[in-house]
Protein backbone atom coordinates (compact mmCIF):
# COMPACT_ATOMS: atom_id res chain seq x y z
CA UNK A 1 0.00 0.00 0.00
CA UNK A 2 1.34 3.41 -0.95
CA UNK A 3 1.18 6.62 1.05
CA UNK A 4 -2.22 8.30 0.86
CA UNK A 5 -1.36 11.98 1.19
CA UNK A 6 -4.96 13.16 1.31
CA UNK A 7 -5.55 10.86 4.28
CA UNK A 8 -2.31 12.03 5.92
CA UNK A 9 -3.58 15.61 5.72
CA UNK A 10 -6.94 14.63 7.21
CA UNK A 11 -5.28 12.56 9.93
CA UNK A 12 -2.99 15.38 11.08
CA UNK A 13 -5.91 17.82 11.02
CA UNK A 14 -7.88 15.41 13.24
CA UNK A 15 -5.01 15.43 15.71
CA UNK A 16 -5.26 19.16 16.20
CA UNK A 17 -8.98 18.83 17.04
CA UNK A 18 -8.30 15.88 19.36
CA UNK A 19 -5.61 17.80 21.24
CA UNK A 20 -7.81 20.90 21.44
CA UNK A 21 -10.58 18.79 23.00
CA UNK A 22 -8.06 17.37 25.49
CA UNK A 23 -6.81 20.85 26.42
CA UNK A 24 -10.34 22.15 26.93
CA UNK A 25 -11.28 19.13 29.06
CA UNK A 26 -13.96 18.05 26.59
CA UNK A 27 -12.57 14.52 26.52
CA UNK A 28 -10.68 12.41 28.99
CA UNK A 29 -8.38 10.93 26.37
CA UNK A 30 -5.82 8.36 27.41
CA UNK A 31 -3.09 9.94 25.30
CA UNK A 32 0.37 9.85 26.73
CA UNK A 33 3.14 12.25 25.73
CA UNK A 34 5.71 9.55 24.96
CA UNK A 35 3.47 7.78 22.43
CA UNK A 36 2.21 11.00 20.84
CA UNK A 37 5.78 12.24 20.46
CA UNK A 38 6.90 9.26 18.40
CA UNK A 39 7.28 10.29 14.78
CA UNK A 40 7.18 6.67 13.62
CA UNK A 41 3.70 5.83 14.94
CA UNK A 42 1.72 7.37 12.09
CA UNK A 43 1.71 6.28 8.44
CA UNK A 44 3.21 9.59 7.28
CA UNK A 45 6.09 9.34 9.73
CA UNK A 46 6.81 5.75 8.74
CA UNK A 47 6.76 6.79 5.09
CA UNK A 48 8.95 9.88 5.57
CA UNK A 49 11.53 7.92 7.55
CA UNK A 50 11.36 4.75 5.49
CA UNK A 51 14.88 3.75 4.36
CA UNK A 52 13.89 4.35 0.72
CA UNK A 53 12.98 7.97 1.56
CA UNK A 54 15.31 8.71 4.47
CA UNK A 55 18.02 10.33 2.35
CA UNK A 56 15.68 12.17 -0.01
CA UNK A 57 16.58 15.84 0.41
CA UNK A 58 13.33 16.86 -1.29
CA UNK A 59 11.51 15.48 1.76
CA UNK A 60 13.81 17.05 4.37
CA UNK A 61 11.42 19.94 5.16
CA UNK A 62 8.47 17.58 5.49
CA UNK A 63 10.46 15.30 7.84
CA UNK A 64 11.51 18.26 10.01
CA UNK A 65 8.00 19.73 10.19
CA UNK A 66 6.49 16.31 10.89
CA UNK A 67 9.00 15.59 13.66
CA UNK A 68 8.29 19.00 15.22
CA UNK A 69 4.55 18.32 14.90
CA UNK A 70 4.91 15.20 17.06
CA UNK A 71 7.33 16.85 19.49
CA UNK A 72 4.90 19.72 20.06
CA UNK A 73 1.87 17.42 20.29
CA UNK A 74 3.70 15.52 23.04
CA UNK A 75 4.42 18.78 24.84
CA UNK A 76 0.73 19.76 24.66
CA UNK A 77 -0.24 16.42 26.24
CA UNK A 78 2.50 16.78 28.86
CA UNK A 79 1.26 20.26 29.84
CA UNK A 80 -2.33 19.01 30.21
CA UNK A 81 -1.20 16.04 32.31
CA UNK A 82 0.88 18.36 34.53
CA UNK A 83 -2.09 20.64 35.11
CA UNK A 84 -0.99 23.52 32.89
CA UNK A 85 -3.79 23.86 30.32
CA UNK A 86 -2.91 27.53 29.72
CA UNK A 87 0.56 26.56 28.43
CA UNK A 88 -0.96 23.67 26.45
CA UNK A 89 -3.46 26.07 24.88
CA UNK A 90 -0.65 28.51 24.02
CA UNK A 91 1.43 25.76 22.36
CA UNK A 92 -1.58 24.46 20.48
CA UNK A 93 -2.59 27.87 19.15
CA UNK A 94 0.90 29.05 18.16
CA UNK A 95 3.73 26.58 17.58
CA UNK A 96 1.63 23.49 16.98
CA UNK A 97 -0.74 25.33 14.65
CA UNK A 98 2.24 26.53 12.59
CA UNK A 99 3.62 22.96 12.31
CA UNK A 100 0.20 21.60 11.40
CA UNK A 101 -0.28 24.18 8.65
CA UNK A 102 3.28 23.66 7.39
CA UNK A 103 2.74 19.91 7.07
CA UNK A 104 -0.50 20.36 5.14
CA UNK A 105 1.12 22.88 2.78
CA UNK A 106 4.17 20.66 2.24
CA UNK A 107 2.01 17.62 1.57
CA UNK A 108 -0.19 19.50 -0.87
CA UNK A 109 2.76 20.99 -2.75
CA UNK A 110 4.81 17.78 -2.76
CA UNK A 111 1.96 15.33 -3.38
CA UNK A 112 2.68 15.01 -7.10
CA UNK A 113 6.39 14.44 -6.53
CA UNK A 114 6.15 11.98 -3.67
CA UNK A 115 3.20 10.06 -5.11
CA UNK A 116 5.52 8.87 -7.87
CA UNK A 117 7.88 7.27 -5.31
CA UNK A 118 5.12 5.32 -3.47
CA UNK A 119 6.98 3.48 -0.72
CA UNK A 120 4.77 0.91 1.03
CA UNK A 121 3.67 1.63 4.59
CA UNK A 122 3.34 -1.18 7.08
CA UNK A 123 -0.29 -0.39 7.94
CA UNK A 124 0.21 -0.51 11.71
CA UNK A 125 -1.62 1.66 14.22
CA UNK A 126 -2.21 5.23 13.15
CA UNK A 127 -1.33 8.01 15.56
Amino acid sequence: MGMDFAEAIVSHTRWKRRLAALVEGAVDDELDAETVGRRDRCPLGRWLHHPANADDVALADARREHDDFHRLAAEVVRCVRQGDPARARELLSLDYAERSIAIVVLLKTRRGFVAATRVPSDGSEEL
